[in-house]
């Protein structure tokens, strides 16, 4: 439905009339609502997720109240809530099965079974899809 859009809209003035779906960039840079324009993709985030253990951000706080501010434009309350319950549960899970992974392969590490070279064993691969690809599955 992307070609009924109103692409054209002025940043901060933008509404679900303009935008009736989200896009990645609605959510995470766009003016959209009551929050202001940023090209900052993080500024809105909660955690640091590009490592294999997830960190909260130093002000994930204010960065949870605006991202639920353009939440807030299409969904109500209760449903914001129960998504980012879900979801910091998922990635905090997440880091429980690095950490049980990095306890699994420590010891073939330390006794040589394990290069430090990245990706040159197959267990490279599944380690790194634990956290990067698989965590949502």
């Amino acid at each position: 439905m992307g070609h009924n859009w109103e692409w054209e809209a002025e940043a901060g003035t933008l509404s679900v009339e303009d935008f009736p779906a989200p896009t990645c960039a609605i959510c995470h840079m766009s003016g959209f609502g009551t929050t202001g324009t940023t090209h900052d993709v993080g500024d809105r985030l909660t955690w640091f997720l590009f490592s294999s253990v997830s960190e909260r951000r130093p002000s994930w706080q204010d960065n949870k109240i605006r991202m639920q501010g353009v939440c807030l434009e299409c969904h109500n309350e209760n449903f914001i809530e129960e998504f980012y319950l879900g979801a910091d549960a998922a990635t905090e899970r997440v880091n429980e099965w690095v950490e049980q992974s990095d306890e699994i392969i420590a010891p073939l590490k330390d006794m040589g079974l394990l290069t430090a070279e990245p990706f040159d064993e197959p267990i490279d691969f599944t380690y790194f899809n634990l956290w990067h690809l698989d965590a949502g599955s």
